[in-house]
């Protein structure tokens, strides 16, 4: 009866301590999960591109390049009156993100009234994280400096792929040689940089998405060293 017993309270004990270790773990997960609920980013879709590729599905548009000031102007303001509707705990912003379409296809100064204005807005944290995508034609040294300037602090290159044959049948219109071009005028600005590429394309093999990867990782390391 005695050995029963003290069974019985080693498993009360055992449940009892089960119970507080989940109880904790619960509160815990609560508490990361309320921080989660507490950070907000923002996503900026620019709808404008040079070329719309025949596999991209993006809301996204070629050759209305002269509605670009117009659509930054609305833009904006639908960013002012979005704003008005948040509560304050709402507004506390640590990403925001340009994305496309090709967000590059806007000028330095439309980037910078589209960010004063958010700013203007919304509460950004020290730390904000501010990307956006580019496209290597593109790409320019006055934009590049110009983004830099404004407040973007990370750049996403849309390569897609190296192989210059694959580029044409996709529809891409830069080419492997402009890639590394641009990579050097990116790289003089910014220093965290990501890129695109895509696997499962026409005529592409295992072998050629790990050459373009290594190819790539390998420019990008020559500045840092690394």
């Amino acid at each position: 009866m005695e050995k029963m017993q003290e069974q019985e309270e080693e498993k009360a004990t055992a449940i009892a301590t089960e119970k507080e270790r989940s109880g904790k773990g619960i509160k815990e997960e609560q508490r990361e999960s309320k921080i989660l609920l507490e950070k907000r980013g923002i996503y900026i879709h620019i709808p404008f591109c040079k070329q719309k590729c025949g596999y991209c599905d993006f809301h996204s548009f070629a050759k209305i390049e002269n509605l670009k000031a117009e659509y930054v102007e609305a833009l904006c303001n639908e960013i002012t009156e979005f704003a008005k509707h948040l509560p304050k705990e709402d507004k506390k912003i640590d990403t925001i993100f340009f994305g496309g379409g090709t967000p590059s296809m806007l000028e330095k100064e439309e980037v910078s009234n589209i960010l004063k204005t958010i700013y203007h807005n919304f509460n950004i944290e020290s730390d904000v994280e501010i990307t956006l995508e580019c496209n290597p034609e593109s790409i320019t040294e006055d934009k590049i400096e110009g983004y830099r300037k404004s407040g973007v602090n990370r750049i996403s290159i849309g390569i897609q792929s190296l192989d210059n044959e694959i580029l044409k049948i996709i529809g891409r219109i830069h080419d492997r040689e402009e890639v590394f071009e641009k990579f050097k005028i990116v790289e003089k600005y910014f220093d965290n940089i990501s890129v695109d590429m895509m696997f499962g394309l026409p005529n592409q093999t295992v072998e050629i998405l790990k050459n373009n990867l290594e190819e790539v990782v390998s420019n990008l390391r020559k500045k840092s060293g690394n």
